[in-house]
């Protein structure tokens, strides 16, 4: 029954029509739900949880509940249980949940109340409609989570996601964030969303690197104005155009936005995939926009290129006392390891770590220290500094990076020189061994820098012939090929014919590589008998762009490399021809 009841005296926990004040304590409440917690009627509704904590049975018939305290004349708006119903009744040691859903009509402990997630009152007054029994006030609440004591009627309370109308309390704790995967803020550890999501597009921070710099210029290059000035390099690793406007560039970590590089002209900012820029470090910016308002010390000091953001730094490095003419750079283009050049190469590469050869199946070629015909990569080292490999990971296709140890001197690459790796699940047997085979029938081989993510090279090979090795030629060059192989030493020409004691059985045309490709790729078939045969490469309209062969030949195994340097990029098709026998091969050409 629900009525306005006039407040006389206002006395928490006073004696009353009880023979005793009941022994019941506010517990647990919900006053945002959504997916919990079913009220016996299938719906979801809020709820206020009692704990009796007397020894005696406690029945709520008579007791007045409402979320709104007396108005100024001292009247309630609350909703009375009624008498007349077991369950009403909270047993010694026990719980009830009282339900505060506006649906009286479903239950003796359904009141015509409803809480507010936005915070408000729980008053339960006594069968007089007089004494207040509790009257506790709440503020905002997350949607499904309760606000419960821990332990049971211990007045310590806390948020759970376990919400437990009518029985004991289970405390699960809470991780507020924003649960939105579609928000820029997502957080994938959160269980109780805040409402902070927020769905505005992120800078998309792009991958750069301080790669050399000259912070003593006296008669190195000049900028174009005739001068000698200091010069920052920087090294775009990716695949897509990078434009440095918008971005700053600091001598002080301490003020991140020193200088910030003009957005206006594009086609002068913006560094191409694999590329660099100089930056000129001269305080000229009126002499273009590669001028920046920043000096280097020759004594030392901080280099940062931070996003437009102004606080996110994209790369930095501290350098200390220089000497007039010799930059400092990374000794691979990207790398962790940093040196001198006596010469320095502002806009062009530093050198680089090169996977430059390797052999998947090896019989009679090379044997590594333990006199095992083993599978080895062999690392070619372009840089004018030795590059030692120590922290650096070596995967095939399982994509598991192992790391080289440290403390070696045979993990050096000679500046200019090779180092092979040994690929024979026999790391026991010293730094170089990987705990990896390669897959003759074809696989990958990845060099990672390291922090395990950043690929410094990477080959996927097809099926290899044993004691034939697949390299580059020249060295450090994008051609690959076989070849007869070239351990820790320049790679040959590629061969045009592979001589082998198993001769090929069948007319096979095996996939090119690399595909896709720019400019060139390598088409390797089998001739199992003396033939007419032709290879020969079409567009996508079916046009004849190029004849590779077409001649007499003998059974064996056949190279033959295809540039497509004067050709746009697209789909092309190359087609094997010879006796009763035509096959077919896709190829993609990407420039």
């Amino acid at each position: 029954m629900k009525r306005m009841i006039m407040l006389f005296t206002v006395l928490a926990f006073a004696v009353l029509a009880f023979s005793q004040t009941p022994t019941l304590a506010l517990n647990e409440f919900m006053a945002s739900s959504d997916l919990c917690c079913d009220d016996g009627a299938g719906e979801m509704e809020d709820f206020v949880e009692l704990y009796n904590y007397g020894d005696a049975d406690v029945d709520l018939a008579g007791l007045w509940f409402t979320d709104t305290p007396a108005d100024t004349a001292g009247i309630y708006d609350a909703w009375q249980i009624p008498s007349g119903f077991p369950e009403t009744v909270v047993p010694a040691g026990g719980f009830i949940a009282v339900w505060f859903d506006k649906d009286s009509e479903q239950g003796p402990l359904h009141v015509e109340a409803k809480l507010s997630g936005d915070g408000e009152f729980i008053i339960m007054l006594d069968t007089d409609g007089i004494t207040e029994l509790i009257n506790y006030e709440f503020g905002p609440q997350y949607t499904d989570v309760s606000y419960a004591q821990f332990p049971d009627g211990s007045e310590s309370w806390d948020y759970t996601i376990t919400p437990t109308p009518g029985s004991v309390n289970i405390y699960t704790e809470i991780v507020l964030g924003c649960m939105d995967s579609e928000a820029t803020n997502y957080d994938a550890d959160a269980n109780v969303d805040d409402g902070s999501c927020d769905y505005t597009p992120v800078e998309d921070i792009p991958v750069l690197f301080i790669n050399e710099f000259l912070a003593s210029n006296e008669t190195g290059i000049q900028d174009t104005s005739g001068e000698y000035e200091d010069w920052i390099e920087i090294y775009n690793p990716g695949d897509e155009d990078v434009d440095l406007g918008g971005l700053f560039i600091t001598d002080d970590i301490l003020d991140l936005t020193a200088y910030q590089i003009p957005d206006t002209i594009s086609e002068i900012t913006t560094i191409p995939p694999g590329g660099f820029i100089t930056l000129w470090a001269d305080k000229d910016s009126e002499e273009g926009p590669l001028h920046v308002e920043i000096k280097l010390s020759s004594d030392g000091e901080d280099v940062a290129l931070v996003a437009s953001d102004g606080v996110t730094i994209i790369d930095s490095y501290t350098f200390g006392v220089q000497t007039a003419d010799t930059s400092e750079g990374r000794a691979f283009d990207g790398g962790h390891i940093w040196g001198n050049f006596d010469t320095p190469t502002p806009n062009i590469s530093n050198g680089m770590l090169h996977i430059n050869e390797i052999i998947a199946s090896n019989e009679t070629t090379v044997t590594d220290d333990s006199l095992d015909y083993d599978d080895w990569v062999e690392i070619y080292n372009t840089s004018e500094l030795d590059i030692d490999l120590a922290g650096m990971g070596f995967a095939d296709n399982h994509a598991e990076a192992h790391f080289v140890p440290s403390g070696f001197s045979e993990t050096v690459v000679p500046a200019g020189g090779y180092t092979l790796v040994w690929f024979d699940k026999e790391s026991e047997e010293g730094p170089l061994h990987i705990e990896e085979k390669l897959g003759s029938g074809g696989d990958a081989v990845i060099l990672y820098d390291t922090t395990g993510t950043y690929v410094i090279d990477y080959y996927e090979f097809g099926e290899q012939t044993t004691d034939i090795s697949e390299g580059r030629y020249p060295d450090g060059s994008d051609n690959w090929g076989f070849m007869s192989p070239t351990p820790a030493t320049s790679n040959g020409d590629f061969l045009s014919i592979i001589d082998s004691e198993t001769l090929p059985t069948s007319f096979t045309l095996h996939p090119a590589y690399p595909n896709p490709f720019n400019p060139t790729t390598t088409i390797r078939f089998d001739v199992p008998e003396s033939a007419d045969m032709s290879v020969t490469v079409y567009n996508i309209r079916g046009e004849k762009v190029e004849t590779l062969v077409n001649e007499h030949l003998t059974h064996g195994q056949y190279n033959v490399v295809w540039n497509a340097n004067n050709q746009p990029s697209g789909i092309y098709f190359v087609r094997l021809v010879g006796n009763t026998t035509t096959q077919v091969q896709k190829l993609l050409l990407v420039k």
